[in-house]
């Protein structure tokens, strides 16, 4: 997804902090680092390389191992889903935080309406003060479907709100709007006098801070900051949904929240 490289440029240097296994606990192997012997970890071997398990479905036999990338030692750049006794591999496009505090999680969600369970995968792939970043994968595991487990493509959050959202900031002797208009409905944020003299009149609302996921009730949901000169206002909320004829996933609603973004509400 493009907005994954809106965080690449921070990833080299805050990925540094999520090492799960220092490198002179390494072994330089085919341009990949792999953890050593001796550890209680589970691991799977493909192509001669060792990928660690970071995620798993135990009652579903759903395993997702990886291996840490030479390029950013920070993070899982290669993939392999095991379900039962098939395995896929994961190259193009994948990340994730390698510290064991950031593992992906790993859903079951009827998220298409074909009354089948896809595998949904979020992972992180940066973090740091005001940021958080992750990225999500749709899988089709139904067998009867196709050979190979199909990867959905979703619209990018950040090109919809793009395309969807315009802002405006004003200011009065009361202090400080800001005004959301988002597919023809319109939200205003209020600041007092005391944010309003801070105010830099160059300044705009940006969403540059990461995209969360989450789903609920079979539904997926990306959530982004809308940020004015370091101040969180509120966030975007983009509910998706599933467009047969393209077979993508597609924005259904979009709307603005004063809130900010949920955490730990999805049923995962």
């Amino acid at each position: 997804m493009l907005f994954k490289f809106i965080s690449l440029s921070l990833i080299s240097c805050l990925a540094l902090q999520n090492f799960a296994t220092p490198l002179d606990q390494c072994i330089y192997k085919n341009n990949t680092y792999v953890k050593d012997e001796g550890t209680s970890d589970e691991y799977y071997k493909f192509s001669d390389e060792k990928y660690k398990l970071i995620a798993s479905l135990p009652e579903k036999n759903i395993k997702l191992y990886a291996i840490r990338s030479c390029d950013y030692p920070g993070l899982y750049t290669k993939f392999i889903l095991k379900i039962k006794d098939d395995v896929r591999n994961f190259y193009i496009g994948w990340y994730s935080l390698t510290s064991p505090y950031q593992n992906p999680v790993l859903i079951l969600s009827d998220v298409n309406n074909d009354k089948i369970d896809e595998l949904i995968i979020i992972s992180t792939v940066a973090t740091g003060t005001g940021l958080r970043d992750e990225e999500i994968h749709i899988i089709n595991i139904n067998p009867l479907e196709t050979l190979d487990y199909k990867e959905y493509f979703i619209a990018n959050p950040l090109m919809i709100i793009k395309e969807k959202v315009t802002t405006k900031i004003t200011k009065n002797e009361d202090g400080l709007l800001v005004y959301f208009k988002i597919n023809g409905n319109d939200y205003t944020v209020r600041k007092d006098k005391k944010f309003a003299e801070y105010f830099v009149p160059d300044s705009y609302v940006v969403f540059t801070s990461g995209v969360e996921w989450e789903v609920i009730n079979d539904k997926i949901y990306a959530h982004a900051d809308a940020g004015l000169m370091g101040v969180i206002l509120g966030n975007i909320v983009i509910e998706y949904k599933y467009i047969p004829q393209s077979q993508v996933f597609n924005v259904d609603k979009i709307y603005f929240d004063k809130d900010k973004r949920p955490k730990f509400k999805s049923n995962y």
